[in-house]
């Protein structure tokens, strides 16, 4: 990658197409030098987006207020279990994760080594890794607890901690902070959750 450009002139398009979706109102940067208008970050305040580098594309879910269906029903704290890629809530997470309401420094609450990967049905390269992960769950049953937040669901969440790609994936030891890690990269996770999330 390049150094990033800053560019001081930027102008408001009405009507912005990006990916699938019709904007409105989108600050983009001018400069004559490039064949199209470039998007800065504020496209972040108009929903998420997910790169899948090795098939060169990209995703972009806006904030809107579709109803998600997702697979996390009834009492989540009961139904957690060892060896599984478990969904959770906002509630699950304040409880036994990390309750950001009362403490401003991250203080985990579990007793275990937790991933949590935040993803969503739309992105592809969230729905390439969940195998792996669940692959992940089995082979460390007894040693990592994992998780999964659906980031269109659990908006709050993501705000929280700041996640605009997917998958974002935290990688919590116990008594320490998440290792945050973005893409779908089973290996390298597999590394962290060795040498990080295991080592004595």
């Amino acid at each position: 990658y390049g150094k990033s450009v800053k560019i001081t002139k930027t102008k408001t398009a009405v009507v912005c197409d990006f990916v699938k979706d019709q904007l409105g109102s989108v600050v983009v940067a001018e400069n004559k030098e490039l064949p199209h208008s470039v998007l800065g970050s504020g496209i972040l305040e108009k929903g998420i987006i997910s790169i899948d580098y090795q098939k060169q594309k990209i995703y972009f879910q806006s904030f809107d207020l579709v109803e998600v269906k997702d697979d996390v029903v009834g009492d989540v704290t009961s139904s957690v279990v060892p060896g599984k890629l478990n969904p959770i809530t906002r509630e699950y997470f304040l409880e036994h994760i990390y309750d950001y309401r009362k403490d401003k420094e991250f203080v985990f609450k579990g007793d275990k080594p937790v991933v949590i990967d935040f993803w969503a049905t739309w992105c592809g390269p969230c729905m390439r890794l969940i195998p792996e992960m669940e692959k992940m769950a089995e082979k460390y049953k007894d040693q990592v607890l994992f998780l999964k937040v659906n980031a269109d669901k659990e908006k709050e969440l993501c705000s929280m901690f700041n996640v605009v790609a997917l998958p974002t994936l935290f990688f919590i030891p116990v008594g320490g902070k998440p290792i945050i890690e973005t893409g779908a990269t089973p290996e390298k996770y597999e590394q962290i959750i060795r040498e990080q999330l295991l080592k004595k």
